[in-house]
């Protein structure tokens, strides 16, 4: 197996590595995505609880009654319009968690299966050569037939991942086009205060809606 030459096909190995470089990008900002979400969730948690504070105190102080009821009352909008961003956030993550765990992963597969293949090819490949150099006819006719088989393996297997690896780039830049504008226009519309945009963007993707508001900005009425 060591002596054989390697087999070399420089288009698809520049291809592969590309797309385990990008694995590894998606696998990083996907890290990036679970934290965010959580650490959102956490916001909003700490904001419904606010909410809470803010309406005990109202009824408790009256001298600052409207003060905490103005208060309340934002949060409460604010955790409203950050329950759709919510959405859009898991749906963010959920979509690139399949791409980057399963669609991408199974090309890597077929990547591995297809690289075992061809060392094999090679060494079947070595050993036709290595008889043909001592003059041993049966032995080589035997490798051949052995050689044979393998390489016809080695191509099946070449072009099952070239189409694979087509069909990835295509399905990807698909999946994450539309990922990547409901992300910007979302959190866009989040954080400039935009609550009936926020809701239009999460309803233009179909993306299942968390919570429903009355179409004004949540800044606006405060």
């Amino acid at each position: 197996m060591g002596k054989r030459t390697r087999t070399v096909d420089t288009d698809m190995e520049r291809r592969t590595e590309k797309l385990r470089d990008t694995q590894t990008k998606y696998q990083n900002l996907l890290k990036l995505a679970r934290q965010f979400a959580s650490q959102f969730t956490s916001i909003l948690t700490t904001q419904e609880q606010m909410c809470e504070s803010f309406a005990d105190l109202s009824n408790h102080s009256p001298e600052l009654r409207d003060e905490f009821s103005q208060n309340g009352e934002l949060n409460r909008v604010l955790v409203a319009s950050g329950q759709t961003l919510k959405v859009a956030l898991d749906f963010f993550v959920q979509n690139l968690e399949t791409l980057t765990t399963k669609t991408i992963d199974d090309t890597i597969q077929t990547i591995r299966d297809y690289e075992s293949s061809r060392v094999q090819y090679d060494a079947y490949r070595f050993d036709v050569e290595e008889n043909e150099a001592v003059g041993e006819s049966f032995k080589t006719e035997q490798a051949r037939r052995e050689f044979n088989q393998q390489r016809d393996e080695f191509h099946k297997l070449r072009d099952n991942l070239e189409i694979k690896l087509k069909f990835l780039e295509e399905n990807k830049v698909k999946v994450m086009r539309k990922q990547l504008l409901i992300l910007h226009n979302a959190l866009a519309a989040y954080f400039s205060g935009n609550r009936e945009q926020l809701e239009k963007t999460i309803q233009e993707f179909q993306v299942r809606v968390m919570s429903k508001g009355d179409g004004q900005s949540f800044l606006e009425t405060h």
